[in-house]
């Protein structure tokens, strides 16, 4: 599974904080173990978080290569903007392949985001890239 690749201890973690700009999404996580890492999404297209209640706690996290989620932006872009899309100031965005990502919390709330590319950054400065293109 390629969330494995991202070094995120995720079961029973807690989704600490969303920022976003123009060019990337970041998700702090915090692990039972208390260990804080934030999980970045770059070049992304779209992201989506309903319902959101009591819980933070995440369930389960997924990268999917094929998401409808990513269909429905990459919809509304070609909508709003034309086929194929102007070229944007991202090179994620510019290169056409996205993956989504999919944080499922206690509640049944769920985050997706679908991104060029994720990777992850912990405390200590470190990343470990997960590739959104084959081997999903």
């Amino acid at each position: 599974m390629i969330s494995d690749v991202l070094d995120v201890r995720w079961a029973d973690a807690q989704l600490s904080g969303i920022a976003a700009s123009y060019d990337r999404c970041e998700f702090e996580i915090k692990e039972t173990s208390g260990r804080r890492v934030w999980v970045i999404a770059a070049g992304h297209i779209g992201f989506q978080l309903i319902g959101l209640w009591d819980e933070t706690v995440i369930e389960s996290a997924d990268i999917i290569a094929a998401h409808p989620f990513a269909d429905r932006c990459l919809r509304s872009i070609s909508e709003r903007l034309g086929e194929p899309a102007p070229p944007s100031g991202s090179p994620g965005r510019n290169a056409g392949h996205f993956a989504t990502l999919v944080l499922s919390l206690s509640d049944g709330a769920r985050l997706l985001c679908t991104a060029a590319e994720f990777h992850v950054v912990t405390e200590a400065g470190s990343t470990s890239p997960a590739p959104t293109d084959s081997g999903l």
